[in-house]
């Protein structure tokens, strides 16, 4: 980092004596300051990969009032917003909270306020899972927190197929044409290893979004959104404080014309035409509680 910019960090920090890159909580005084400036509404969409929060923030841009972005990755991706700007060797060189927050604030409204909207948001996949959540109070506590959630067994057939082929986005249609006996695409240790990250991100991100944001956190299952878009678009609108009125055709207008939508529709999961009966049993041993608390199955006996 070069030095004028090491000296304009210092001077954002206010603290040329801080011992540690560690910051502190974002303080209310600073918040009320930084809101002065910044003072849209604040949500963030995050997910497991391959859950659908791509998808729930394209129709959620639907609302008048409403702009979500996409991929900021301020809080699930290594490196976290709070270790962009650490320096081991020189740590009064890092931002303070209020710093990083103007900072994502920034970013978050800069494509908002031009347009006249009033609550600015971002959906971002989420690698860190409930580290995610921490980070993210660490300097939004004043923000809303929504959480989608996609059927496990559908995240991993995505997720694998996408590795099998070189990282390209598999297609849901020849995905929902291929039989399950001309396919092996899990190797055990692989299956098992993915089931627990799946499960340990979904558990920890739904703990702590309560515990952390206790009435600012609301959290929906993928599949309802595909089954009923418009009474869940309008239960997040009312989360965020917004009216939905007059906004169903423009919903089933944006469902319409995205084609991901509209094959996800299909009553069958994608997840049956790829697991073998090996592979539901590691996925039974290591994801059966959280199939049983998101709704997904109703007992262990699942086929």
């Amino acid at each position: 980092m070069s030095s004028p910019l090491r000296k304009a960090l210092r001077a954002i920090t206010g603290d040329e004596s801080a011992a540690s890159h560690a910051l502190p909580p974002l303080s209310a005084a600073e918040l009320a300051e930084v809101k002065e400036f910044f003072p849209l509404q604040k949500f963030f969409v995050i997910g497991q990969p391959h859950s659908g929060g791509g998808v729930l923030a394209r129709v959620l841009n639907v609302h008048p009032d409403l702009y979500c972005g996409t991929g900021a990755h301020f809080f699930t991706r290594i490196p976290v917003l709070t270790e962009l700007f650490a320096q081991p060797e020189e740590p009064a060189a890092a931002p303070s909270a209020a710093a990083l927050r103007v900072m994502a604030d920034f970013l978050l409204e800069r494509q908002a306020h031009p347009l006249g909207k009033t609550v600015a948001g971002d959906q971002s996949q989420n690698e860190l899972g409930g580290r995610a959540v921490q980070e993210m109070h660490h300097l939004y506590p004043d923000a809303s927190l929504i959480h989608i959630v996609r059927d496990g067994r559908d995240v991993l057939v995505k997720q694998r197929l996408q590795e099998l082929t070189g990282g390209a986005a598999a297609s849901t249609r020849r995905e929902r044409t291929r039989p399950a006996d001309n396919v092996a695409i899990f190797a055990p240790g692989w299956l098992s290893e993915a089931t627990r990250q799946w499960t340990t991100g979904v558990s920890e991100t739904d703990r702590l979004g309560h515990q952390l944001y206790g009435e600012s956190y609301f959290s929906l299952r993928y599949e309802d959104l595909l089954a009923r878009p418009f009474d869940m678009l309008a239960k997040v609108w009312a989360f965020l404080r917004l009216e939905a009125d007059g906004l169903e055709a423009k919903v089933a207008a944006e469902i319409a014309q995205d084609e991901e939508l509209v094959l996800d529709k299909s009553p069958q999961a994608v997840w049956r035409q790829f697991f073998t009966p090996s592979d539901k049993n590691i996925f039974k041993e290591n994801a059966d509680k959280a199939l049983l608390k998101w709704g997904y199955e109703v007992g262990v006996d699942w086929e």
